[in-house]
């Protein structure tokens, strides 16, 4: 049931606003990876996590079934949208940058 909650969240959501005479163009220079604060309540439920990977960095994110691996994996990609907190790609929030840039 999560999956099709997660689904009609999507769908219902208002477009993200982006500045069309500004867009970010390029804005993955190093590939620094910056989690904070984040929420969200869809897939596994997130609650306030915090992390940097470095640039260059390999990880390795582990843990049982519903810990959250994936819900991590679509924050970044945006897939799904946390209820608090920030992803940061290079110090740029993921919410200023349109999807289509990522």
């Amino acid at each position: 049931m999560r999956n099709y909650e997660s689904v009609v969240h999507l769908i219902e959501s208002p477009d993200q606003e982006v500045d069309p005479v500004h867009p970010i163009k390029h804005f993955i220079k190093s590939g620094e990876i910056e989690f904070e604060g984040y929420s969200s309540q869809f897939g596994a439920p997130l609650h306030d996590i915090s992390f940097k990977i470095k640039a260059g960095e390999k990880v390795l994110i582990a843990g049982r079934s519903g810990a959250g691996k994936t819900s991590i994996a679509n924050a970044i990609a945006r897939v799904m949208e946390g209820t608090k907190g920030r992803v940061c790609i290079d110090e740029v929030d993921l919410k200023k940058v349109s999807i289509l840039e990522i």
